[in-house]
């Protein structure tokens, strides 16, 4: 019999002891868990300042789940863009250009309504996941009642006590132990895929620079080289169309009278290839960095490009870039158009 009673004594002793370890344990995690719910904090305000910009909820659950610094570098993306554009909300385009999603990301429909600010709780390890089913409790029995008596049940009871006491805000000392022991972040959307991508977007700055560069090139392109050039393409203009001359082209000439075109518009003409060539290179540089993002949204600079290098190459450009359909895509349509019409 005294052994038994050493036996329950041991049981209880040991349970005590685990429970106090547990107690100073959370006392030891309490700095922890703070710092992870000031992060967290940090983070979950992120998620609602890249949704404010633009970006979707699924956007931003993505942005979180594809590693602990996603969100920061999501919406630091999202806010220098704004800021390029001069704008205080992005358009879809402008945040897909920033953020590459998955083809399929499902997610549990338990995290569908829950604000991004829990969510991110949950993925720094500062809160418990409440999608995760807690173990059914034990219903007391006729062997329970002995087990107690016994101090067989002692150690489960002190782990029941460590769950019900309320230590951390809401989260019970085996809550704040659980979650210091998990890791830092822990995804809730792990493997997804997620790619974001560095862009400039075309707002009042690179406009401004730009119009400025094409402006600069207009004043600035015809020097003298150029002016000899002009002056060539003027003399064999003239030699085309003059009788006598050796280079005379009575069919050109007949041609060049009807349209009314005189050396006066060929020397304008030379004049704005010579510009054309000298400002390719600038608009070519600048359709490239900011073609997909802003630039032919922009119809002063637009209307630049065009008055400078001619509206064929907008629309060229335009249809490299998928902003416009190509001539065949556009002849279907009108066809599929017609035929509709007919039709009715």
């Amino acid at each position: 019999m005294d052994k038994q009673t050493e036996g329950i004594r041991k049981r209880r002793t040991d349970a005590e002891e685990y429970e106090e370890e547990q107690e100073e344990l959370a006392k030891a995690n309490r700095k922890a868990i703070a710092d992870r719910t000031l992060l967290a904090s940090e983070y979950g305000s992120m998620a609602e300042k890249a949704m404010a910009l633009g970006a979707t909820k699924e956007q931003v659950m993505a942005a979180m789940g594809s590693g602990a610094m996603g969100i920061k570098t999501f919406y630091e993306k999202l806010l220098a863009a704004a800021n390029q554009k001069g704008m205080q909300t992005l358009g879809a385009a402008d945040v897909e250009a920033i953020i590459e999603m998955p083809e399929v990301f499902e997610v549990n429909p338990a995290y569908v309504d829950m604000k991004v600010g829990e969510m991110a709780k949950i993925m720094y390890g500062a809160k418990t996941d409440p999608t995760l089913a807690p173990e059914a409790e034990s219903v007391q029995t006729s062997d329970s009642i002995l087990a107690s008596m016994f101090g067989v049940d002692a150690m489960s009871k002190a782990k029941q006590r460590l769950g019900d006491t309320t230590f951390m805000g809401n989260m019970s000392i085996e809550d704040v132990n659980e979650l210091a022991a998990q890791s830092e972040y822990n995804s809730l959307f792990p493997n997804l895929g997620v790619n974001f991508f560095d862009r400039q977007f075309y707002g009042p700055e690179a406009a401004g620079e730009f119009v400025k560069d094409l402006t600069n090139i207009e004043v600035d392109a015809i020097d003298s080289k150029a002016q000899e050039r002009i002056n060539k393409v003027v003399a064999v203009f003239n030699a085309r169309i003059t009788k006598g001359s050796p280079s005379y082209d009575e069919e050109f000439a007949e041609r060049m009278k009807a349209e009314g075109y005189t050396s006066v518009d060929a020397a304008e003409d030379a004049k704005e290839d010579e510009i054309g060539n000298a400002a390719r290179a600038v608009i070519d540089t600048t359709v490239g960095l900011y073609g997909q993002t802003g630039l032919f949204d922009h119809e002063p600079s637009v209307n630049l490009m065009k008055r400078l290098m001619g509206e064929e190459y907008v629309v060229n450009q335009m249809r490299e870039l998928g902003l416009m359909p190509d001539e065949d895509e556009e002849e279907d349509n009108t066809t599929a158009i017609s035929n509709a019409e007919a039709d009715a």
